[in-house]
Order: C-alpha cells, then sequence, then structure tokens
C-alpha cells in the first residue's frame, strides 16, 4: 500500500530539511527581522508547516504511534487550541491568527519527537550532539559575524549576530552551552580539546552580548551543576574544591565582564543605561498585567503585543514608543493568551517540575536527561526577562529540549494503533491547518507584492510601485502599513516638485491612503500624527486638532505632536489652549524650549507666555519628579541669568551646575561636548584654533563657533553659551526624524523607513554641546501629559 509523504523515514528526513532550513535563516543576519521579508518568509512559513504535516500525516496514516503521557498530551493540546481560539477572538483576528503558526508548530514538533525518541531510545544521544554541533556552528558564526559587523571596536559593543539583537543571541547560548559542555566528558583526545574550545567560544559569544540576564541564568547553571557535581560526585576533596573555586572564579569574570554588573558591583549603584533599560521592562511588566487584565480569558491574540500596547501606553511610567514583545515570557502569554494560555503553560510546567526533580535526585541521572534540563532551567531563568520563541531556531531548541527532558522507555510508552477519536482529532486539526493556510497565502502574496514595490520605487517606476502597494493593501487590508507606505512615497515625491497644483494633488492622495489606514484599527498613530500635519497645511485646523489629540493619545511622548496641537488651536482662535499645548511641547522635550523658531516674530510675542506656563505646570510636578525643578531652574537661568540651579539631575548635569556656578571642576569635565566647549572658549582668545577643532568636520559651524566667541570673550560664558542663533545659517538646522521601528512592528523590516511630515528646528549649537544637559523626550508621565491637555477644545 502506498505509504503517506510524511510518514516513516520520510518524516524524519522532512524533520532534518526543515531543521536545515532553520538554521539556515537563523545565520541570515539579521534573522529576527529578515525572516519577516520576502522570499525569506515564504520559506520561513514552509518551515513552521513541516512538523505539523508531519504529525498530521502520520496520525491521519493510522501508524501505530507512542504517545505522551496523557498530563502533557492535554497540556500540549490545550495550548494549540487556546492559541487558535485567542487569535480568533482578537480585535486584530487576521493579524493574530497569522502569528499562531510558532505555537502550532512548537506543539506538533513536541508530539512527533517524543514518538520518534521513544520508539529508538538510541536516538537521544546522536540527537544531542546535533545540538552540540550546530550550538558550536553557531556560536563560532556569531563570534566572527561580531568581528566583521565592527572590525575596529567590536570589543566596545554589544554582540546582535546572527539573530540582530544581543538578547536572542544570549537566549541562544544558553541552550546549546549545556551541550557543549557535555560533549567534553563524552569525548577524548583532540575532539576534547576541540569541545572545550567550542565551549569557550560560546561562553565568550555570551558575554559578549552584554546581557545581564543572560550572564546571571549562565552562571545559575553552572552554579548548580557545580553544586550537584560536588554533591553525587565521588572526586576526592581536592578535585571538587579545585571545581568549587573554578565555579565561583568563573562567577566573579562573567559579572566583571558585564559593564553593567560591573558597575553595579564595583560602585553599587547602576548606570545610567541600566537604570533607563529596567525602568522599560518595569514599564512593560506593568503593560502586560494591563493588557492581560482587560482581557483576562484569552488575551488580545498571539503576536498582538505591538497593536495593543498603544491602548495602555498613556498608563505607564518609563514606556517606550516602540515595543515589540514585552520582555517577559509569563507577562507576554497573559497579555496574547490570558489566564486560558497560563494554564496550559502552568500544567505543561507541572508536567517537567517533577522530571526535573527526579534528574536532580537520581544518583547517575542520563547525560541527555540531565543536560537537557540544565539548558531549560538556564533558558527559564533568561525567558523571566525576555520572550523569544517565535523564532524559529530558538523554538526548535526549546522543544528539543524539552522533548529530550521528557523522553520515556519503550516499556513506559508503548506502542499502539491511532484511535478513532486521534483521528477525528486529527481530521479537525487538518482542517484548522487548511483553513489557516487560506489568509497566510494572501499575507504572503501581500508580502511579496510589497517586495516587487521596493524594487520598482529602487527604479525609478514610482507609478508602478505606488500600484504594487495598492495589490498588497487590497490582498491584506487589515494590514495598514501598506497604505502607511504609500502615503509616505506620495509625499516624498511631493517634496520633490515644484508644481503647486500637483503637490495639492498627492497631499490629498497622501491623506486618503493615511485614512484608510485608520480602518484597520492598529499602528494608528503614525497616521494620525502626519493627517494632523496635512490638515494644517490644507487649512483644516480643527480637523487637524482632532488628529493630533488621537496622536497624543496614543504615544503621548511624541516629539512634535504637542506643537501641532497648539498650531491648530492658533488657527482657531483658541489662544490659551495653544499657549498650553505649546508648553506641554516644552515639558515633553526641554530641549525644545531652545527652538530657533521661538526667535522668529510670529512666535516670539509668545515666548513669555509660554513659558509661564511651562513654569507653572512644572511646579506642579517638582513634588514628584524632581528632574522638574532642575529644568525650571535651567531654563530661568538661560532666559533671564537667574541663578543656576542648585543640582542636576544626572552625574553630567551636576558637573554642568558646578561649572556656570563657577566651581573648581574634575577633568572628567571634557569626556562631555559642552566641557570640551568650556576649555575651548576659555583658550580662545591666546588660541584661536581651540574651538575651531571642536568642529573640524564643519567648516561652517567652526567658523560660527569663532564669531560667537569674539562676540562673547571669557568671562561671559553665559552669553556665549544661550546667545542663539545671532543671525548664524550654521547653527540653524531643519529635521525630519524617520520612524525606523515602525516597519519592525509591523513585521515589514525592508525598505527605507518612513518619514514624518514634522519638521523640527534645531539650534546646531544646543544639539551638537548641549543637548544632554535636559532630560530626554519623555522623562515626564504620560499621563500627566494627557491631564494638562487643554480642556474643552478636543471635539473638531
Amino acid at each position: 500500500m502506498h505509504r503517506p509523504l510524511f510518514t516513516g523515514n520520510w518524516s524524519a528526513r522532512l524533520m532534518a530539511l526543515a531543521a536545515a532550513g532553520a538554521a539556515v535563516i537563523t545565520l541570515a543576519h539579521p534573522s529576527a527581522t529578515r525572516e519577516h521579508t520576502w522570499p525569506w518568509v515564504f520559506w520561513l512559513a514552509l518551515v513552521w508547516l513541516v512538523p505539523i504535516g508531519a504529525l498530521l500525516s502520520r496520525i491521519l496514516a493510522g501508524e501505530r504511534w507512542r504517545w505522551p503521557p496523557v498530563s502533557l498530551t492535554i497540556g500540549l493540546a490545550a495550548l494549540a487550541a487556546i492559541t487558535v481560539v485567542s487569535a480568533l477572538l482578537s480585535p486584530f483576528a487576521q493579524l493574530s491568527l497569522l502569528r499562531t503558526w510558532p505555537t502550532l508548530a512548537g506543539v506538533a514538533l513536541c508530539f512527533w519527537l517524543h514518538g520518534w525518541l521513544a520508539a529508538e531510545p538510541g536516538r537521544a544521544d546522536p540527537l544531542g550532539r546535533g545540538l552540540a554541533g550546530f550550538g558550536g556552528l553557531l556560536a563560532l558564526s556569531s563570534l566572527a559575524g561580531w568581528y566583521w559587523l565592527s572590525p575596529t571596536n567590536f570589543w566596545l559593543t554589544r554582540n546582535t549576530f546572527p539573530f540582530g539583537h544581543s538578547n536572542y543571541t544570549a537566549g541562544a547560548m544558553l541552550l546549546v552551552l549545556p551541550w557543549l559542555v557535555r560533549d567534553i566528558f563524552l569525548t577524548d583526545g583532540i575532539r576534547r580539546v576541540a569541545r572545550i574550545l567550542l565551549s569557550g567560544v560560546a561562553v565568550l559569544v555570551l558575554l559578549s552580548t552584554s546581557s545581564r540576564a543572560g550572564v546571571l541564568a549562565g552562571a545559575a547553571i553552572a552554579a548548580v551543576s557545580a553544586l550537584v557535581g560536588l554533591i553525587r560526585a565521588t572526586w576526592g576533596r581536592p578535585v571538587k574544591f579545585a571545581l568549587a573555586g573554578a565555579a565561583a572564579g568563573c562567577l566573579f569574570l562573567a559579572v566583571l565582564a558585564n559593564p553593567r554588573l560591573r558597575e553595579l558591583v564595583l560602585k553599587h549603584h547602576l548606570g545610567d543605561s541600566a537604570r533607563e533599560s529596567n525602568a522599560q521592562r518595569s514599564a512593560m511588566l506593568e503593560a502586560g498585567w494591563r493588557l492581560g487584565a482587560a482581557r483576562p480569558l484569552t488575551g488580545w491574540g498571539p503576536g498582538s503585543v505591538p497593536l495593543a500596547y498603544p491602548k495602555v501606553r498613556a498608563r505607564l511610567d518609563g514606556g517606550v514608543d516602540d515595543v515589540l514583545e514585552l520582555h517577559s515570557t509569563p507577562a507576554q502569554i497573559w497579555a496574547t493568551l490570558g489566564s486560558s494560555g497560563l494554564l496550559a503553560t502552568g500544567l505543561l510546567l507541572g508536567v517537567a517540575l517533577p522530571r526535573l526533580v527526579q534528574c536532580m535526585r537520581s544518583p547517575v541521572p542520563s547525560a541527555t536527561v540531565a543536560t537537557a534540563a540544565a539548558s531549560l532551567v538556564g533558558y527559564g531563568l533568561f525567558c523571566l526577562t525576555d520572550h523569544q520563541l517565535d523564532l524559529p531556531a530558538l523554538n526548535a531548541l526549546f522543544v528539543l529540549n524539552f522533548a529530550l527532558l521528557m523522553q520515556r522507555n519503550p516499556e513506559a510508552s508503548p506502542e499502539g494503533h491511532v484511535t478513532g477519536f486521534a483521528r477525528l482529532m486529527a481530521i479537525a486539526a487538518s482542517a484548522a491547518v487548511v483553513a489557516l493556510l487560506i489568509p497566510t497565502g494572501r499575507d504572503l502574496a501581500a508580502r511579496r507584492t510589497f517586495t516587487q514595490s521596493l524594487a520598482l520605487l529602487d527604479a525609478g517606476r514610482t507609478d508602478e510601485s505606488l500600484a504594487a502597494l495598492a495589490r498588497a493593501a487590497e490582498l491584506a487590508p487589515y494590514d495598514p502599513y501598506y497604505l502607511q507606505r504609500a502615503a509616505g512615497q506620495l509625499l516624498e515625491q511631493r517634496a520633490q516638485t515644484g508644481v503647486p497644483a500637483e503637490q495639492k494633488r498627492l497631499a490629498q492622495a497622501a491623506a486618503d491612503r493615511l485614512e484608510a489606514s485608520l480602518a484597520a484599527g492598529c499602528f494608528q498613530e503614525f497616521a494620525h500624527f502626519n493627517l494632523g500635519w496635512l490638515a494644517l497645511e490644507a487649512g483644516a485646523p480643527q480637523r487637524a486638532i482632532a488628529h493630533f489629540l488621537a496622536a497624543a493619545r496614543e504615544a503621548p511622548q511624541r516629539s512634535g505632536v504637542y506643537f501641532g496641537l497648539g498650531l491648530a488651536y492658533r488657527d482657531t482662535g483658541h489662544e490659551a489652549a495653544a499657549v498650553r499645548a505649546f508648553a506641554l511641547e516644552w515639558i515633553n522635550d526641554p530641549v525644545a524650549f531652545t527652538a530657533p523658531m521661538w526667535e522668529w516674530p510670529d512666535f516670539a510675542g509668545r515666548r513669555l507666555p509660554v513659558a509661564r506656563e511651562a513654569d507653572r505646570l512644572l511646579a506642579e510636578l517638582a513634588a514628584s519628579q524632581p528632574e522638574a525643578g532642575y529644568v525650571r531652574s535651567l531654563w530661568h537661568w538661560w532666559a533671564d541669568g537667574a541663578p543656576a540651579p542648585a543640582q542636576g539631575f544626572d552625574p553630567e548635569s551636576d558637573l554642568f551646575v558646578k561649572t556656570i556656578s563657577g566651581q573648581p571642576l574634575p577633568m572628567t569635565n571634557l569626556f562631555y561636548g559642552w566641557g570640551r566647549l568650556h576649555l575651548a572658549w576659555l583658550m580662545a582668545p591666546v588660541d584661536t584654533n581651540s574651538l575651531t577643532a571642536l568642529a573640524a568636520q564643519d567648516p561652517d559651524l567652526a567658523a560660527g563657533l569663532a564669531r560667537r566667541a569674539a562676540r562673547h570673550p571669557p568671562p561671559d560664558w553665559h552669553g556665549f553659551f544661550t546667545a542663539g542663533l545671532e543671525n548664524e545659517p550654521a547653527l540653524l538646522a531643519n529635521r525630519q526624524y524617520s520612524r525606523p521601528g515602525h516597519g519592525v512592528l509591523a513585521l515589514h523590516p525592508d525598505g527605507p523607513p518612513p518619514v514624518d511630515l514634522f519638521i523640527r528646528q534645531d539650534n546646531v549649537f544646543v544639539s551638537t554641546f548641549a543637548s544632554t544637559l535636559f532630560p530626554a523626550k519623555g522623562w515626564v508621565p504620560p499621563r500627566k501629559l494627557l491631564q494638562w491637555l487643554p480642556a474643552g477644545t478636543d471635539t473638531p
């Protein structure tokens, strides 16, 4: 009788082929984003489908099969079912259904591996060697890629190869490192030397990621393994003492090799970047809790975090604009699958924990099972601060380790015929897979068409490129990115033409596409923000108010949104509301206080009312936000020559406060641009090259600095530092900001990022030498900004 394609040896061969495909996709830097581009996304879809097809085909063929324990079977089946149901019930159902494949493929792979391993127990050892081999390949390629990306100073950068993000690299190393160490004890001679070297490379790669969680999880694995070895091994005391010393030394070196942990140990406090990272992660955890609480039963659906995050962003402290995942697997499950997902995950943990305990208690545990346990424990700790199982390699590595941990002897997992109920479930699952293939096929076709549009754009065939984007939008109307991308291209065309009628037509066409993109119900802030500016240009300030307010409510910390709102209120005659909105722009991004436009006649008359309003609002904030007092004092010193602030809000601003107060300064002052500028200004009367050397690559700026110093020689540091443009064209810059994270969030990372219409005027003197003296944009809690929005004028 003819055997189905996915059964018997064919099944294993296809799985091996899929594993090779996953490895190739993984090594194609930056794979975490490249896998969503054409044609990689097509091959990734096939990789996800292979384990699903292999499992269902064998069940439907009626082959004899070895099932996992009942509890494990129920947990895996429940996780798969909950993932699909959650996607169907999601407010973003069409997008969420496309993100079910990683979970479904992982569940199918786990089922298939159990039967495959249980059929022949000897298969576990070669599979373990395969994991070690892949781990060595991954470690070597990562180390080489780290050097290749930054050959001159690679040791100063975090290793992002091959995934494109250092945390992904750290997670992969945690999953493969125990297998490399295992092979050291199972080989001898030159092979053992090679395994030792590869293990060292993997440790170096883990350290090169500068991931605190990765280093701590790796140290935890080493500590637990060393402890078990000390307790269970029959070695003599000298050997055990040497092992304990080596483990302690490795832990000490690992901590010192991580810049953030080293700073914590040596200086007893976290650095600025670590504190900022902690604040952002804390905000993501709060976001996860709020998202899950809003839909506690089934969550928002797999892959929906970037879609739903804007709904809670305004209630967070320290949140960021671009959030692809919540940096915590438990929080991610709660937000996307709700309590149902947590229950299914808890059931799987309940099945795995006894196996871990059994491994710990066993006098002579299986090397394979013990290694899988070490890999999963380390990665489990890491998952508390990250979520990565949507990547094919990390998904497969996790499932392989889980299956090896849960492997059973043939006696404990007898072979049996597939029951009628199991076949019925397989038929239902096959029907569901076929149903999922329909939207997946349309999505793949849309992505292919999008790639064609980029090629046409590069070839200068703009009309054909726009037509291709229109076809992509028709194939995937649930995905607003194609329409927003088309709007961006139309606006770029408008900027290149000098014909007023054509400019008007292109602006209207862009507005139509942005309006149409709002129907998808996600990624709306980009459309609202730019529609606000288009409405202002079209002389429709009331409509602009509505769009700017909508943008502010989704991204309260967006630079320019309050400035646009102020312009719209001004044009409608709401002067008090305009002053409030301009003040919010200053407060949200304090360096905006120095923008050259406030010297222009149209805005100079509003500068004093805006300053008073901003000062009044900051006074409200000063009790809970220490930076508010510093900003108020710095603004007064800058604009009015008032006394300097009493202290800064970070080490750099503290040094600056001492500088303008006339205190003696340490040489660390010269680490900062303004410190070097201060020294050059003091030397300028005797060394005319001291200032020009600071801007040697910009002759116009260098000449402007020299003229500025001549107008404000020592001791007039205040005049030199705060004088404004003083008719120096080199100090004026008009900047339009792109959205590099927008395409990544929408899983369309290819092509140039979209550019906002908002044109920000910068004082180059300030942006070059003094911008870091102000708190960064977004330092104010976003809910406070929304509370301060002008009242009673938010209806168009």
